[in-house]
């Protein structure tokens, strides 16, 4: 009698791939919280104004570092050419720390030297090679299901970057100890995303330029379109963080910050964990059957029954839980953590479903759509400015702007997610 393998379902497999990546992030999840209170009493909240300043920086220019070519990694048939796709990123990230370079020579004696983070924009051009290369190679790692070993990228890079803050923090660095904690973070996951890389992929040469170009020209969607409609969301993103400094509130900055640091974390991290996994199985439905709605509602449904309870807790506890769990400085952290409850759980639902957007070919509208956010973004912002420029005002601008923005996000994903 011959045996038979049971193939599991593809919603089991998903599932166990989502428990996989999700399982283990919980350490880097529980770690970055259990650290929070003796980091909020070693740091102060305007000592976190310059590392928000410079991952302000650092966030706009990851956009640009790979160009978006990341995408065409997983949209692409064949390993060969999704290794070729990889080098294409690399390439591109070293053009665009360049790029980085010559915009903090030439914005240095004219404003950045003003800035919290001063000189530390000088370590930006290094940063931003590292961003594009931790980006195509996550998106690599991703393409091949070694879920478990982005896992563990991911707490080795929380636990570096905790014990160096907590240990430079105590030694007296102040902010210093917080941006040197930030970048061996970054050294750490370019240092082990190397190492996996190259045993992954070592069987493929250095492509040509020629295969460069071909790859380059059938994905240029992605740097036409996606590009600046990336780059419009990170500007979003990061608008408060200028306003402030801007206005000078340097202490409201790092409270805002490191709220929106700690609120963020755990539907982040789920967050993440399963647009990974939905990005790879969505895309090879929808090229086998033209439909991945069924995959888009049951993530949408899942992501939305896990956000809300935390969404609740955190608008009705929120101030009173940051004073008392990072000290008494930190209670308009708290206070500005429940202002962006809501909008933090129409991210956590929407973030991995706006991928839908990349492999059906629809980045003309996902650009769209970014464009009409930033300029909300900036009309509220400013006329937030023009009426009070206080921070409570500025960060409520900035997260209703953002929920209008993912629920339109949200439907249009729906609509394109079956073809027409």
């Amino acid at each position: 009698m011959t045996g038979t393998t049971v193939q599991p379902s593809p919603r089991s497999r998903f599932l166990r791939n989502v428990l996989t990546l999700t399982g283990g992030n919980a350490l880097a999840l529980v770690l970055p919280i259990l650290a929070a209170p003796l980091l909020g009493r070693i740091y102060h909240p305007a000592e976190y104004a310059a590392l928000a300043q410079y991952m302000a920086a650092a966030g706009l220019f990851s956009v640009i570092a790979s160009l978006q070519f990341h995408h065409a990694i997983i949209a692409e048939a064949t390993d060969r050419a999704a290794n070729d796709a990889y080098w294409l990123c690399i390439l591109s990230g070293a053009a665009c720390s360049l790029l980085a370079l010559l915009g903090v020579a030439v914005l240095w004696p004219v404003w950045l030297f003003q800035t919290a983070a001063g000189a530390w924009f000088f370590w930006l051009p290094l940063g931003v090679m590292a961003s594009g290369f931790i980006i195509a190679a996550t998106t690599l790692t991703n393409r091949v299901g070694r879920y478990r070993g982005m896992a563990g990228i991911r707490v080795v890079h929380v636990t570096v970057t905790i014990s160096a803050s907590i240990w430079l923090g105590l030694e007296g660095w102040s902010s210093s100890g917080l941006m040197v904690a930030y970048l061996l973070g970054q050294l750490t996951q370019v240092l082990v995303y190397a190492g996996m890389i190259g045993s992954l992929f070592r069987r493929y040469p250095l492509p040509r330029l020629t295969r460069l170009r071909v790859i380059a020209r059938r994905h240029r969607r992605f740097p036409i379109f996606t590009m600046p409609g990336a780059f419009c969301y990170q500007l979003n993103m990061q608008l408060p963080v200028f306003v402030m400094t801007a206005i000078g509130a340097e202490a409201a900055l790092g409270a805002f910050n490191r709220a929106r640091q700690l609120v963020s974390a755990p539907v982040t991290t789920i967050g993440q964990a399963v647009m990974q996994i939905f990005r790879r199985d969505a895309a090879q439905q929808y090229r086998k059957t033209g439909d991945c709605r069924p995959i888009f509602l049951r993530t949408a449904l899942g992501l939305f029954a896990v956000g809300l309870p935390f969404c609740l807790l955190l608008m009705a506890t929120a101030p009173s839980f940051f004073e008392l769990y990072l000290g008494p400085a930190w209670r308009e952290a708290g206070d500005l953590a429940r202002i962006l409850a809501p909008m933090l759980l129409m991210q956590v639902v929407t973030a991995p479903l706006s991928t839908v957007f990349f492999f059906t070919g629809h980045q003309a509208l996902d650009f769209g759509l970014k464009v009409i956010s930033s300029v909300t973004m900036i009309v509220l912002l400013c006329g937030a400015m023009a009426l009070d420029a206080s921070v409570r005002t500025i960060v409520i601008c900035f997260a209703l702007a953002l929920t209008l923005t993912y629920l339109i996000s949200f439907l249009l994903g729906f609509k394109i997610s079956r073809q027409q």
